[in-house]
């Protein structure tokens, strides 16, 4: 929900709003001063009137601000409930640079594990859980070990999401809608529209909310042309740079 600081809708109450986010991510110290001596609507004002350059002069676009953040991670788990329809997926959701992906599956088909080796491209699955029996090696683009939309193992990341944001952002219309809370976090609200016929597959239009604490998506929704919505993508228990086992996406 919006708070009343945060409810502006005009386009320099927008880049407000950016300055301050990109300040409590890039530099807390900054953020930490403002919210100090001064109340975040006065904070913004003082933003707008001290600052000549806007936040496209410093590079301070969303987008890019997420992919640089990204950059620096070497490794998460988190897990992500997806809803495409009436269908819905629960999945525990490992990943290491550069590419290694671990899925366990906890609805549907509970208890199997896939893992996507980088190196030889293909992806092994345990659809019974049992990891001491031989997986079964499948391609990336094989429909069995697909999303119900058609998303592929290999480009599932974080990483590969944030690219087609980027792809979609060329040419289209990006806006920042303002503060909301997502559970227990407060997350910026971003739209990412594609130019007039431009999709990727059918994703015409993405809205992202942002974890204000690390730039991390904590919810994604995509919607075709006709802005029916696609899917819509939770992530939950995200922890950035943990440490894994040896061997835990060894095949």
């Amino acid at each position: 929900m919006f708070t009343n600081a945060t409810r502006i809708d005009n386009a320099f109450g927008q880049k407000a709003l950016w300055i301050s986010f990109h300040t409590r991510v890039c530099n807390p110290f900054i953020h930490f001063v403002f919210q100090m001596y001064f109340p975040r609507a006065k904070a913004m004002a003082i933003c707008l009137r001290h600052f000549t350059m806007l936040p496209e002069a410093f590079g301070m676009d969303p987008i890019d601000n997420m992919l640089a953040r990204y950059r620096t991670i070497s490794a998460y788990q988190a897990t992500i409930r997806s809803f495409h329809g009436s269908e819905a997926e629960i999945i525990r959701y490992y990943f290491q640079q550069p590419g290694m992906i671990r899925m366990e599956f906890i609805k549907p088909h509970r208890g199997a594990v896939l893992i996507y080796d980088p190196e030889q491209k293909r992806i092994f699955l345990w659809p019974f859980g049992s990891m001491w029996l031989p997986p079964l090696s499948l391609s990336p683009d094989n429909p069995m070990v697909q999303s119900p939309t058609g998303q592929r193992v290999d480009r599932s990341d974080i990483g590969s999401l944030l690219e087609n944001i980027r792809a979609l952002q060329d040419g289209g219309e990006t806006k920042i809608l303002g503060e909301e809370s997502i559970d227990e976090f407060d997350a910026v609200h971003i739209v990412v529209r594609g130019k007039p016929h431009a999709s990727l597959g059918d994703v015409h239009c993405y809205e992202v909310w942002l974890d204000q604490r690390n730039a991390f998506p904590v919810r994604v929704s995509s919607f075709d042309a006709a802005d029916r919505l696609m899917e819509t993508v939770v992530l939950e228990d995200v922890e950035i740079d943990p440490c894994f086992p040896a061997r835990f996406f060894a095949p």
